[in-house]
């Protein structure tokens, strides 16, 4: 993207970028500064052709030791830490969710857990699966990164009552949130597809809201042993027609 930017001097890089490979080479670059207590991973040729001895490399307060041991980022030798770093930390509804999500994500052991940790996310693995102590995970709509909601991720949560897929789930596999106890669910836009069995056994099934124009093609039995023949489904407006045909 900036490759040979001979004038570009100062970049500020957001927390929320999650890619940036090769966007600097051969780049002049003097000042830049990061917000990652724990570096993003990159390539050792992100910064090929930057001159290291000529730029400073600014960063969170108590995270320069990171960046001197993270591959891609160690070249640089002149960094400044600066204090007053905010990265929103969640506050999680669920403690036995957020129990879960330390164990797992809190990668700069501080307690908490920061947007900037969730942009590491992109698959759930099976952490949750058959936990019988998770009610709200609300929270999940915060995993921005994540793509996928793998099969049976939340298979057997028999006390799991609510849930916010993000709007980045694009695939809901086979058994996700099978014998689970939602009551209800939203399903984003962008997911394009949902697996077999998916959300089957949810017993208190009430109502469902999706939004496409169009309904999309899911997979079978995906509301077996539900309540969906009484259930409401909520639709975009204008579109009722496409989901009674």
């Amino acid at each position: 993207a900036f490759d040979g930017c001979v004038n570009l001097e100062e970049i500020d890089i957001p927390w929320g970028l999650v890619n940036f490979d090769g966007a600097f080479l051969n780049s002049n670059i003097k000042r830049l500064r990061t917000h990652w207590q724990v570096p993003l991973p990159i390539s050792e040729t992100t910064f090929q052709g930057v001159d290291e001895d000529q730029c400073l490399l600014v960063v969170p307060a108590n995270s320069a030791v990171n960046y001197m041991t993270s591959d891609g980022w160690k070249i640089f030798w002149n960094i400044k830490e600066v204090e007053n770093e905010f990265v929103e930390k969640l506050s999680f509804t669920d403690s036995s969710v957020e129990e879960v999500c330390l164990s797992h994500w809190d990668v700069n052991l501080d307690g908490m857990i920061g947007l900037d940790e969730l942009l590491r996310v992109n698959n759930l693995g099976s952490v949750f699966t058959a936990n019988k102590e998770i009610r709200d995970f609300e929270e999940l709509c915060y995993f921005s990164q994540l793509e996928i909601i793998n099969e049976k991720a939340f298979s057997e949560c028999t006390n799991l009552t609510t849930i916010s897929i993000p709007a980045s789930v694009t695939i809901i596999e086979a058994r996700a949130f099978e014998y689970c106890t939602l009551s209800s669910v939203e399903i984003p836009k962008t997911v394009t597809s949902i697996g077999n069995y998916a959300f089957a056994h949810n017993a208190q099934l009430s109502n469902m809201k999706v939004h496409w124009n169009v309904p999309i093609k899911i997979g079978s039995n995906v509301f077996y042993s539900t309540n969906i023949s009484t259930a409401t489904l909520y639709v975009p407006k204008g579109s009722r027609a496409s989901y009674e045909n």
